[in-house]
């Protein structure tokens, strides 16, 4: 935090995950003029990205069997699971310019928090906090207007067997990221913090928190009754919903899928009688940077090779932040029978 900011400080006490993130959307919505912070856990929980196919990442029977909810987020990134051994946070900040994911900033705390418990971590590749090699934190972020909200889970003393369990395993995929370092972290093993730390789970908390608001002027406030009524109605009508947290999953004829700079990316279509695509949709852990839902309906009527040959045309980073039109091109270009 810059020194002399106004920040709201906000460490519930809810462990309903569609509720937590149904109180993270009405503080990115309600603009006081304040900065905010938010510290929370959840009951366990597999929590998607926004533009990931939900019935490709989670394994529902197992998550059904173990009473493990199922819940998206706003924000893009991948599919994450969630106990009470993980610390999750989020931030809030107004006024933002550019367009562009830079999780540096807001990895900062998170990485002095560490450093005063003794820890040297890094941000790694796109969006990892790592530590020996190890990944203990994927960060995610949102924006709505100028008012941005990255957050993320800190892998404390979570169950890393029923992570493993609750996520299906990646499949094989098209790689197209290029031989050079700091993109790696994708598939890294995970561990938790505790393995490392002699602190309880409450100083971590604390440290966090101290980092985060440090140089502030703090407002440690609770939602409101109006607050809470407002979230409560949210989470209902959106985080709760089957159709938000699965989605529709019609047919498709053909797919590929791609590992890029932008993150994976799995392009799936359906095509008419003249093999022209009449339905595409777009999944992936990537970041929307304009509408994604604009480039899927821009490959309609196309043939899968005149998508190749338009992919410049195309501008899919438009859309995907970070992307390259030659990945779209070869992600296009490898589309077989799904």
């Amino acid at each position: 935090m810059s020194r002399g900011t106004t920040l709201r400080f906000l460490a519930t006490d809810s462990r309903d995950a569609a509720l937590n993130l149904a109180t993270e959307e009405l503080l990115v919505n309600t603009d006081d003029g304040r900065d905010v912070i938010m510290l929370w856990q959840n009951d366990p929980v597999v929590v998607v990205g926004r533009h990931q196919n939900t019935e490709l990442q989670v394994d529902r029977a197992y998550c059904a069997d173990h009473g493990i909810a199922v819940v998206r987020r706003l924000s893009g990134g991948g599919a994450v699971y969630h106990d009470h051994g993980n610390l999750c946070y989020t931030f809030i900040t107004r006024q933002t310019t550019g367009r562009q994911p830079d999780f540096r900033q807001f990895a900062r705390p998170v990485l002095e928090a560490l450093e005063r418990l003794g820890l040297r971590a890094e941000l790694s590749g796109r969006n990892d906090l790592m530590l020996d090699g190890r990944k203990f934190s994927g960060l995610a972020q949102y924006r709505h207007g100028t008012t941005l909200m990255q957050h993320g889970a800190l892998l404390f003393d979570t169950d890393l067997s029923v992570l493993g369990r609750a996520l299906k395993p990646k499949r094989r995929q098209l790689d197209l990221l290029p031989a050079t370092p700091g993109v790696a972290s994708h598939g890294a093993r995970v561990i938790n913090l505790r393995e490392y730390l002699s602190c309880s789970f409450g100083e971590f908390r604390d440290t966090l928190a101290a980092c985060f608001t440090a140089g502030a002027e703090v407002e440690a406030r609770p939602l409101g009754a109006d607050e809470r009524s407002a979230a409560d109605a949210l989470a209902q009508t959106r985080y709760r919903s089957a159709a938000w947290n699965w989605g529709q999953s019609p047919h498709y004829d053909l797919r590929a899928e791609a590992l890029t700079t932008a993150g994976t990316v799995l392009l799936c279509v359906a095509l008419d009688q003249a093999g022209t695509i009449n339905a595409a949709r777009l999944y992936g852990d990537y970041f929307e940077h304009e509408p994604v839902v604009d480039l899927e309906e821009a490959l309609r009527g196309l043939t899968p090779a005149q998508v190749v040959a338009r992919a410049p045309e195309l501008k899919a980073s438009r859309f995907i932040s970070g992307i390259d039109d030659r990945d779209f091109a070869a992600l296009a270009s490898a589309l077989e029978p799904a």
